[in-house]
């Protein structure tokens, strides 16, 4: 399994425990929307930081 497929499978488990978490707890609702917004913001920042981890492994032009 590769590392983006393994990181997409969990961050799709991570978000289906959220929304279990979400539609069967009595939290309060700002713990709630909380744990949404933290949840994204990790999609985000992941995302994002995996921009870093593509292309050529040095910084020389590929060959043509």
């Amino acid at each position: 399994m590769s590392i983006p497929l393994l990181l997409g499978v969990a961050y799709a488990v991570l978000a289906a425990l959220l929304l279990s978490l979400n539609l069967e707890t009595k939290y309060r609702r700002e713990i709630k929307i909380g744990a949404i917004i933290a949840v994204t913001l990790l999609y985000i920042g992941t995302y994002h930081g995996a921009q870093n981890r593509r292309g050529w492994a040095i910084a020389d032009a590929p060959p043509n």
